[in-house]
């Protein structure tokens, strides 16, 4: 039988690409093969595993003993969300598709669902949060990464238990074998016209973690560079969040010959830089993690500050291993140098227990009795809800960010007041696209969604009727008309990727 794991794992970036292979090695004890799927899918490094895109998995006969939601920031709905904002047809609701994918796989298949340490990196805006708490009611197991993300769960109205685990990411230097990375350092090193001797600290920056210039970058990079008396790398971690080219730009002022390895083709060759460095120093969680299973000291600097870093500090009890900016850890190098990682094998192993303890509860859930028999009809029967919300935002049907500021021009009254029953109403230049064709023949998914005034009174109840009364009941006491999920996911702040 087949397990289906629904996360971001066709972007590169190292964190979200582990996840799969962390969910794959727990499967291989009790003999599931995994699916894994992603908005778009693909594969992305060799060394990773392949994803089927959303659309198709929706359409898939094949059998599932289990869904699997996350790890990763899933727990959002965002518009504007990137790096799937930008493609065509857009994916802009690509983080919601996925829980709201999950959800409509677990039904189909009369499969459980179960969430594998899903993250929730800011509040949902009240109707997104509605939905969110639809897909929680029908999950078997849920988990969450920090205690900021179970709190922003409550918060959206998720009455469940929701036990907070280390992020699976921590079992990442157990992915590859310690020979294989001193060959795979040393051959990546030699490329670049060099020996893999002495020391080397790996450098990491995005352009959302940090607000110096390539030149300012630079100028740091080579002073951390003198105090550790080692040679920088400049390491590209997660390329869609632009951190290929910070690097590369950085490296062009730097006098101290610094080895950039700004595309790197497998996941095992960022593996192996960390593994050989004596430092650590950027803002990817995921790498500060697996530069920890190695023993090798880090240390997050980000001007961001979020719950997440905040809960993997308290985990390592490491609270000090933070630098808002680039010259505060430069500082921080002078005063009191880097921790001491003596006392990191104790604390690996209670993480470990949590994390064993969390996989038990998880594949046990994937080994229970399905909870009603398999049934045939189309997945836009079982939940049109969800289907027709991220068939609207995954077909580019509606314009991100525009359409806010149709309703207020559409519900605005001559005096100025807000008309309580005005609808968002499609613009004239947001043309309507014809349906998505579906996989392989089958029925394509019903996407006609209601546009004018009225709708949470008349066809909105009529979507779903099965259970969805309290989602309904929700959106009428928030007063939200026409389409209640786009006023939510526009009224969220913009996305910071991590």
């Amino acid at each position: 039988m087949t397990v289906a794991s629904l996360g971001t794992f066709d972007i590169p970036s190292y964190g979200d690409l582990l996840q799969p292979l962390l969910l794959q090695r727990r499967l291989e004890s009790i003999r599931q093969e995994l699916l894994v799927v992603s908005p778009v899918g693909g594969q992305v490094f060799p060394d990773a595993l392949p994803s089927l895109g959303l659309d198709d998995f929706l359409h898939t006969e094949l059998p599932l003993r289990g869904v699997v939601l996350g790890g990763g920031d899933l727990l959002q709905a965002h518009a504007g969300a990137t790096p799937y904002s930008g493609m065509s047809p857009s994916r802009s609701a690509a983080y919601a598709s996925l829980w709201l994918g999950a959800e409509a796989g677990a039904l189909r298949h009369g499969a459980p669902l179960a969430w594998n340490a899903a993250g929730a990196p800011r509040p949902l805006a009240p109707v997104a949060a509605g939905l969110l708490r639809r897909v929680a009611a029908r999950s078997q197991y849920i988990s969450v990464r920090d205690d900021g993300s179970e709190a922003l769960l409550r918060m959206a109205g998720c009455r469940v238990r929701a036990p907070v685990v280390p992020d699976p990411a921590f079992e990442a230097a157990g992915l590859f074998d310690r020979r294989e990375l001193e060959e795979t350092f040393r051959v990546l090193v030699s490329m670049k016209g060099r020996r893999a001797e002495g020391r080397f600290v790996t450098l990491h920056a995005t352009p959302a973690s940090c607000s110096e210039s390539p030149a300012e970058l630079a100028e740091v990079f080579d002073a951390i560079a003198r105090r550790l008396h080692a040679t920088p790398v400049l390491l590209s971690v997660s390329r869609c969040e632009g951190d290929a080219a910070l690097m590369r730009d950085t490296s062009g002022f730097m006098a101290s010959r610094p080895l950039v390895f700004d595309t790197p083709y497998r996941l095992q060759e960022i593996a192996a830089c960390l593994a050989h460095s004596v430092a650590y120093f950027g803002p990817s969680i995921p790498a500060a993690l697996t530069a920890f299973g190695h023993r090798v000291p880090f240390v997050f600097v980000d001007s961001r500050a979020d719950h997440e870093r905040e809960g993997v500090l308290e985990l390592l009890e490491r609270g000090q291993d933070h630098a808002p900016t680039w010259r505060a850890l430069v500082v921080r190098l002078d005063d009191g140098g880097l921790t001491d990682v003596s006392r990191d094998a104790r604390v690996a192993s209670g993480i470990q227990a949590r994390l064993d303890d969390h996989w038990r509860e998880l594949l046990a859930v994937l080994q229970g009795t399905p909870r009603r028999r398999r049934s045939d009809r189309p997945v836009d029967e079982h939940t049109v809800v969800p289907q027709a919300l991220l068939l609207e935002m995954l077909e580019g049907a509606v314009a991100p960010g525009g359409l806010a500021q149709q309703h207020h021009a559409a519900s605005t009254t001559r005096e100025g007041a807000a008309s309580p029953r005005a609808g968002y109403r499609r613009a004239p230049d947001v043309p309507r696209p014809p349906p998505m064709p579906a996989p392989g023949g089958a029925r394509p998914l019903r996407s006609s969604l209601p546009l004018g005034p009225g709708t949470v009174d008349g066809d909105w109840g009529a979507l779903d009727r099965r259970d969805d009364v309290a989602t309904r009941r929700s959106v009428r006491r928030e007063g939200v008309v026409g389409r209640p999920w786009l006023k939510a996911w526009q009224a969220e702040p913009p996305l910071e990727h991590s």
